[in-house]
């Protein structure tokens, strides 16, 4: 009885051992997936805009595609020597931009602005009618015209007005620059700093140029639409001649501004981004 007695305990001490050691897994378990929890709610927090959750509000987008054609500009030359216009290649970007949009959410509405010198004319009133879209972007005749200076004002005003009867979603602006001789300047800002308090207002940019001279002004023009983004919220590409780089930056410009980072903290390749992330203090919980 004495040796039955003493196995018996023996296999209760071992169970209380396994007990234990259980315990102590599962509470390491517990504490590692709070600790990957909160890392990645730090992840999220650190990848929003302007202190807003990122939701999915549809989208009223403004277009304002500038037809303006200085003189001897060079076209784009693809890979098998076909050449072709700025405007015709803004074509198809914005094309291929409302194609993957409308693909994500069939409820984001477009609106049309035209650049023509220094007009800015209003096409349509904000439509989720895709082709009926495309037909007017398909419209869009050159205007040729040098200047030495695009007065934003007038833009800026023809916006606010477009937007004021916006509400319960985002609203943003893509202006696609084609002028590298034509300064960017404002006469009158009201406009534009008012819109720029709208927490729901967004400003992107994609300026296409010629490649950068002494006869010409990109660098300063570049610097111009930089300034533009008073928030840090927007996102300012350029590109010279190159269609591949046409194509990737528009591209880039599809993600919702409540669901995209800031565009310096944007990784756009695997290699990036886990460089990026090696450099990431650790934090422990």
């Amino acid at each position: 009885m004495d040796g039955c007695e003493e196995e018996v305990s023996c296999l209760s001490e071992q169970m209380q051992m396994c007990s234990t050691s259980d315990s102590n897994l599962n509470t390491e378990s517990s504490i590692d997936s709070r600790v990957i929890e909160n890392k990645r709610k730090f992840d999220i927090r650190k990848l929003q805009t302007n202190n807003i959750k990122p939701i999915n509000m549809p989208e009223k987008i403004i277009f304002i595609i500038d037809a303006t054609i200085e003189q001897q500009a060079t076209q784009f030359e693809l890979g098998r020597g076909d050449r072709f216009p700025p405007l015709f290649m803004i074509k198809r970007i914005v094309e291929i931009f409302i194609n993957i949009k409308s693909s994500i959410n069939r409820h984001h509405e477009y609106s049309l602005f035209i650049l023509n010198g220094n007009t800015i004319h209003r096409v349509n009133g904000f439509t989720n009618n895709t082709i009926d879209f495309l037909h007017l972007i398909d419209d869009i005749e050159e205007f040729p015209e040098d200047s030495p200076s695009f007065d934003l004002s007038n833009l800026f005003n023809c916006v606010d007005d477009a937007f004021k009867t916006s509400v319960n979603c985002v609203t943003r602006v893509i202006l696609i620059y084609c002028r590298s001789h034509a300064v960017p300047k404002f006469s009158i800002r009201t406009s534009f700093e008012g819109l720029m308090k709208k927490q729901h207002f967004f400003l992107d940019i994609l300026y296409i140029h010629e490649h950068p001279s002494e006869q010409n002004k990109c660098d300063t023009i570049y610097a111009s639409l930089n300034a533009l983004d008073v928030k840090s919220s927007a996102y300012i590409f350029e590109v010279g001649r190159n269609a591949t780089r046409l194509h990737d930056h528009m591209v880039k410009l599809v993600a919702h501004p409540f669901q995209r980072p800031l565009q310096r903290d944007a990784h756009y390749s695997l290699q990036n981004h886990l460089a990026f992330s090696q450099k990431e203090p650790h934090t422990n919980v």
